[in-house]
This record gives C-alpha cells, structure tokens and sequence, in this order.
C-alpha cells in the first residue's frame, strides 16, 4: 500500500491511497532433448482506496517445443482475464478476456544459419488481430552471431499497468486497452569469448495505430489517457 498527495491538483491535500498485490507460480520443463515446456500462473491486484477503481489480472503465458535436430515446432501463448470495477462502467463489474497465439516453425539450413517463421494471432471481445512472424539466426565468424525477426502483434493492458507509470492516472475512467503493434520489428548482435563472457547489443522498432498516452484530465493536475486513432 502506498499513499501520496495528489500536488499540483485542484484538490492538493486530498491523500490517495494505492493498494497493490500480485503473486506467481512458474513452472518448467526444459530437461528433455526433445521437448521443452514452460508457463507461469500469475495474479495481479490494483485498488485505489477511497475511489472506484479495483482491477484483478489474472495471467497465464508460456511455451511449448517439440525439437528435432534440423527441425522445431513451437508455439506461445499468453491469456489474461480481467476483472474490473470502475466508474465508467454501466454494471458493478466486468470481466474481459485476452488471448495471444504464436505457432511457428523453424528450420536448420545449416551450421550457420537457422529460420522460423509462423503468426501472432490475439483476441480480446470483438477485437482480433493476426500477423505474420519471421525470424533468422546467423552464426557468423569467431563468436560473433546475428538475430532479426519481424513480429507484428497486439498487447493488453489494464488500468493498473498505467497507474504505475503515472501515479496522477484517473485509472477510475478506464478500462483497458488492446494495442495493436501493426509493425515491429528488432535486430540482435552476440559477441561470445569462448565461455569467459558475452556482449550482447541491438535495438527494437514498432508502431501502433492506437499508441496511448497521457491527457490533462478534466481535473487540474491530474490525467487520463487516450490513443493515437
């Protein structure tokens, strides 16, 4: 529980409260050649104590591999469930769901280079979106190895998400939101010394239709946030 004094407001001595909880239980499969699986159940709390704001984000996202030597198939997955009270609901509570898919399949073309390629799928209500995913790997010369890939794909988030990026968020006027990174895409370059050390360095892109940010809220002092479309 945290609580500070929303300064800088039309209301300067008003004292807001912040209650946050979450907790995890990760579970792994990683010791077969052939098959490797990986998930992790999380849960998430974020109230503000004398407003109308209560979010739980209950999570569950993982992995699953089944490789052979010159070939994988693989997919991720990442749900959430939203249960929220807040004032701009025209019921006590909602509950929203959110689901991500990335089948893929990837290939060995030789020693030094390997391919996958498959696509992000997402759903949140009446919301889809579907993309295509590409990636490549090269080994290039005395421990210096190359990564790219190219993955469009949408994300949920929850008032709580926000609230901890501004703490002056009317998180009591929203809900959620499905951002869609139409295009994304990131480069990795790996230097290794034999087993001594590894100096790893790139940069990652995207863009979004719907990129949110912060507003003055009607209230001096304190924000909402809306989207770029």
């Amino acid at each position: 529980t945290t609580s500070y004094k929303l300064f800088g407001s039309d209301t300067p001595k008003y004292k807001r409260v912040y209650n946050v909880g979450n907790a995890y239980v990760k579970l792994d499969y990683l010791m077969n050649k052939y098959y490797l699986f990986s998930s992790k159940f999380s849960d998430e709390f974020y109230s503000l104590g004398n407003e109308n704001f209560s979010e739980n984000m209950f999570g569950i996202n993982g992995f699953a591999r089944f490789t052979l030597p010159n070939f994988n198939l693989g997919v991720d997955a990442d749900f959430k469930r939203q249960t929220l009270t807040n004032d701009s609901l025209s019921i006590s509570k909602s509950y929203t769901g959110f689901l991500a898919l990335k089948p893929t399949i990837g290939l060995s073309i030789n020693k030094l280079m390997k391919v996958s390629f498959g696509f992000n799928y997402a759903n949140s209500v009446d919301q889809n979106f579907i993309a295509p995913y590409a990636a490549i790997a090269l080994s290039l010369d005395r421990g210096i190895s190359i990564y790219g890939d190219y993955s469009p794909h949408a994300e949920f988030y929850g008032g709580g998400d926000f609230l901890n990026q501004n703490p002056y968020f009317m998180a009591q006027h929203f809900s959620n939101l499905f951002m869609k990174k139409n295009s994304a895409f990131g480069t990795t370059v790996k230097f290794e010394y034999f087993t001594y050390f590894e100096i790893d360095g790139g940069f990652k892109y995207y863009s979004s239709e719907n990129l949110p940010y912060f507003t003055d809220a009607k209230e001096k002092g304190k924000y909402d946030l809306v989207t770029t479309n």
